[in-house]
């Protein structure tokens, strides 16, 4: 309480003070109106600040109905299995979740109801009875709970009085439904005839077909070496050089005559 009227510290050099406190948040603060908090403290004339978000519990639930034999239509006598899945999609733990399922204006189409076993988590210890009266339950962040149980069909139910079996939960301001068509064996039909969708072939992709790699082939030059070519050598003729000068001298004294 000091600290809002203010107080006076002496701080040593060198030296850290610390301060520390803690608020509770209002339980019914209207996070979608302050999406911030923001506080701020005065030291000298310097002015500290700090601010922080706000948020909310986010989650969701889903509840969902499946018939025995999975032709999506419920039947005289046959088995319904109902599932409530409920996740904590925030970023806080979710405390004290109201749920419930009351199986209002449906509960009589059953051949038992309140004392039909109840699964939460994998925990058979439950019954029916527990739900319709309704439970709290705390959700850690990011955490899911489910939820299921069996409920057998009257096998005298009057189908052609019923077209839809549906009923909703309540999961805190949630209302998570579900919901089945009735269908009556060979003869009757209840309502508007419910046209099968249309077939949509699958859609066949034509296979990808990888042209081969073909890899040229490796071509090596020739390599073409010219031919050796030897010069020719005229033969060597001996010659008689002292017949060789007679010759000579007898062609220059013939010259010699005429003249």
């Amino acid at each position: 309480m000091r600290l809002f009227i203010g107080l006076t510290l002496d701080v040593v050099a060198g030296k850290t003070v610390t301060l520390k406190f803690y608020v509770r948040v209002k339980e019914d603060l209207d996070v979608e109106v302050t999406t911030t908090l923001l506080n701020q403290a005065t030291i000298a004339d310097l002015i500290a600040s700090v601010e922080i978000e706000t948020t909310k519990p986010r989650y969701s639930a889903v509840k969902t109905v499946v018939d025995g034999n999975k032709n999506e239509r419920a039947e005289q006598g046959e088995t319904l299995t109902y599932t409530l899945e409920i996740t904590n999609d925030g970023l806080i733990d979710v405390e004290s979740m109201f749920v419930q399922d009351e199986l209002i204006t449906i509960k009589d189409y059953f051949v038992s109801v309140d004392d039909e076993t109840l699964t939460l988590n994998g925990d058979d210890s439950f019954t029916v009875k527990d739900l319709i009266g309704g439970f709290e339950l705390n959700l850690p962040v990011g955490e899911t709970i489910h939820i299921s149980f069996d409920l057998v069909l009257k096998s005298d139910l009057d189908m052609e009085a019923i077209y839809l079996i549906r009923n909703i939960a309540k999961v805190n301001e949630l209302n998570p439904s579900a919901s089945i068509r009735t269908w009556i064996p060979e003869t009757k039909t209840i309502g508007k005839p419910d046209p099968k969708p249309p077939v949509t072939p699958p859609v066949v992709k034509p296979p990808v077909v990888t042209p081969p790699v073909v890899t040229p082939p490796v071509v090596t030059p020739r390599v073409i070496t010219p031919p050796i070519v030897k010069p020719v050598v005229a033969p060597v003729v001996p010659v008689d050089l002292p017949s060789l000068l007679i010759a000579i001298g007898l062609i220059l004294r013939r010259r010699t005559e005429r003249h």
